[in-house]
């Protein structure tokens, strides 16, 4: 049995099967004055409950149920909250700094959860809780740049050595330990590697890849080899080195293109075609990238596309063509790692939304199945709407999701994250400014 449950705030959890929605619950994160909570990311264990994470301002109460939880913000602040299969809080960790602070992403293990602190829009740090408690246990110093703006956007742990692996963007300078890294143009991506120690967290490493244009790495996963996969987009042409010092360049079709790659532990590609590049004269993005934890390193990805896109790298063509501006996609494919073109054999990719902007937020596998759960954002011309859904692993329909409509549709709402876990569950953050049914079925 396969069940589902979202969080936003709006926090919402319902369940179902792979054959048939069926709700269970939804709950909110609400607050009394002038407040605001955005939530960001899920993280979640089959063992140990759900974690979420995100920023709010004024007074929140983040238990959904009672008693209440008020946490007062000082400014805007982040924030780390844990709930148990109900929904109801076991506990929350807020940055309570001056200033404007949001905990951009998270992983969690069964002893500690890894969040990545944004200050402002110029520094971030990375710290760990107890996952039980939720008291900090270590962290690292501010990565700072006084001329640039610097985006974390995922955070993992290597499955083969624990390291925190953290992925971004980075436009201007920032200051790393003792070294100062910049990007080439506009933004670049970045991958980071810090180890953890009693005395906090350091950097093993620091890399970036970006040319001249805008380049985005939004997604990371991380496989039992301890090898990862990186989701993001690159534009113009982007001159790389890999494992072996063998340089190599990529090159966008048009605007941005959609790209996946796969790096070691020191962010190295390890061959020229370990990074797939997909796309058209338009822009194209991966947002999120999911792997199964088994042996057969298949893996999936969610975005956009714009126009007709080729997502095959290799041969036969395998192109989808958007109905109108930019279409949501999902493909799914196995690392192979051998020669002809691409180290990422195509699977399938499928297309949703209609002739206005839509995109696929976030993707996850479910191991056991290989199904691919995935929110997504539909535009319309007044507004947004979230649609959840699934895949098997075939690549057809699953009956499972469906559109969430608010009563008044000229609101934007968001889908945030996804995590689908062993045991059935799925998990799910987002935004909803409108009264909203949450029961698809």
């Amino acid at each position: 049995m396969n069940k589902v449950k979202f969080l936003l705030p709006f926090l919402l959890l319902c369940a179902g099967m792979i054959h048939a929605q069926n709700f269970q619950w939804a709950k909110r994160l609400s607050g009394s004055g002038s407040f605001d909570v955005n939530v960001k990311k899920v993280a979640a264990t089959s063992s140990d409950g759900l974690f979420v994470c995100g920023s709010f301002t004024g007074t929140v109460d983040f238990e959904p149920g009672s008693p209440v939880v008020n946490k007062t913000a000082n400014g805007t602040d982040g924030f780390v909250a844990k709930y148990d299969e109900g929904g109801n809080l076991l506990w929350v960790f807020t940055t309570d700094s001056a200033g404007t602070e949001e905990i951009s992403c998270i992983t969690s293990t069964a002893t500690r959860v890894t969040a990545v602190e944004k200050k402002g829009t110029n520094s971030f740090r990375v710290r760990q809780l107890n996952s039980a408690t939720g008291a900090p246990t270590v962290q690292s110093s501010y990565f700072i740049s006084y001329n640039a703006t610097v985006t974390p956007e995922a955070v993992t742990i290597n499955a083969v050595n624990s390291s925190i692996c953290l992925v971004g963007s980075l436009d201007g300078w920032l200051l790393v330990g003792t070294y100062t890294y910049g990007s080439a143009g506009l933004s670049d991506m970045f991958y980071m590697n810090l180890g953890v120690n009693a005395n906090g967290i350091g950097v093993n490493t620091f890399v970036t890849y970006g040319a001249s244009g805008n380049d985005f790495a939004h997604d990371i996963v991380s496989l039992p080899s301890g090898l990862m996969y990186i989701a993001g987009s690159l534009s113009g042409t982007v001159s790389l080195l890999d494992a072996q010092n063998v340089a190599f360049s990529v090159t966008s079709a048009g605007g941005t293109d959609a790209v996946l790659m796969a790096i070691d532990i020191s962010g190295d590609i390890p061959k020229a075609d370990n990074l797939m590049r997909i796309g058209s004269t338009g822009d194209d993005e991966f947002l999120s990238v999911t792997a199964g934890t088994n042996s057969t390193n298949e893996l999936a990805v969610g975005g956009y596309f714009t126009g007709t896109v080729d997502f095959n790298a290799k041969s036969p063509v395998n192109s989808l063509i958007s109905a109108g501006g930019k279409d949501g996609c999902v493909a799914k494919y196995t690392y192979t790692n051998q020669a002809g073109g691409s180290a990422f054999d195509y699977g399938w990719a499928n297309k949703l939304g209609g002739t206005a902007d839509d995109r696929a937020i976030a993707v996850s596998q479910f191991a056991t199945t290989g199904n691919v759960y995935f929110s997504a954002a539909l535009g319309s011309s007044t507004g947004t709407a979230v649609q959840l859904g699934a895949y098997t692993s075939t690549g057809t329909n699953a009956t499972f999701g469906g559109l969430f409509l608010p009563a008044n549709q000229t609101t934007v709402n968001v889908p945030r994250s996804i995590k689908a876990l062993s045991t059935g569950e799925v998990y799910t953050t987002g935004i909803y400014n409108a009264t909203t049914d949450c029961d698809p079925s």
